[in-house]
């Protein structure tokens, strides 16, 4: 499974190298800003998919939620429920996700 090799800027001085699934990408650029989401690159990991409905609970355990409105961040950028899921799993398929999925 591609992975993108990104830099998080938390702060003038903070800032956090890490290695994301590509629709992970739109979740910490609206946390942290556009401009704070720096891709290095990318690279190839064994992993394996279980699908969509899956990947949005992991992100959303990921990620958190507003404190204010109590949303999860992952909904805010894919959408809730079945229209986030479904989203979301068009991005995946849009990425190349394939024959990775758990059967």
């Amino acid at each position: 499974m591609r992975h993108i090799m990104c830099e998080v800027r938390r702060s003038e001085i903070s800032s956090i190298a890490t290695k994301v699934l590509p629709w992970d990408i739109p979740v910490l650029e609206f946390l942290h800003g556009v401009e704070n989401v720096i891709v290095h690159g990318e690279c190839d990991e064994h992993r394996v998919i279980d699908g969509p409905q899956q990947e949005f609970t992991r992100m959303e355990n990921a990620y958190g939620r507003d404190p204010e409105t109590n949303q999860s961040y992952v909904s805010q950028v894919y959408g809730n429920g079945g229209i986030g899921i479904a989203k979301l799993a068009q991005f995946m398929d849009e990425q190349g996700k394939g024959d990775r999925l758990a059967s």
